[in-house]
């Protein structure tokens, strides 16, 4: 009830698995690794064997996505973007988050008060 392949034909056992069936009638396959997600909303496709970035690359700044490459406001005191390490985009879960007025003030708002206002500002 197996399918039947002819020496040197390729064929997909699954969206990530690549076969060729060898003269000898081996059968040898390719696992494809993917590369590492650059936001943290990746979406799975069927037809896809690796996740994709439909939005490009980002974090989370409190409970809201923000994109990589732009610093965002998140109220009229803080700014926030997605950390950057030797010019290129690394990709992290959480932002930076800069006061603004203040130099070299950096703080975590996972742990800030105000998360209900950022996400109030998320919405619109």
């Amino acid at each position: 009830g197996g399918r039947m392949f002819k020496p040197f034909q390729e064929f997909l056992l699954s969206p990530c698995e690549r076969c060729r069936c060898e003269a000898n009638r081996a059968v040898y396959c390719l696992t494809t690794e993917c590369a590492r997600v650059l936001c943290v909303n990746p979406s799975y496709e069927s037809k896809l064997c690796c996740p994709i970035c439909k939005q490009g690359p980002n974090c989370f700044a409190g409970n809201i996505i923000i994109p990589a490459g732009v610093k965002v406001e998140m109220n009229a005191t803080t700014l926030c973007y997605c950390p950057y390490k030797d010019g290129s985009w690394e990709p992290q879960q959480q932002a930076t988050c800069i006061a603004r007025g203040r130099r070299n003030v950096h703080h975590d708002i996972r742990k800030d008060s105000h998360v209900d206002l950022w996400r109030e500002i998320g919405r619109a």
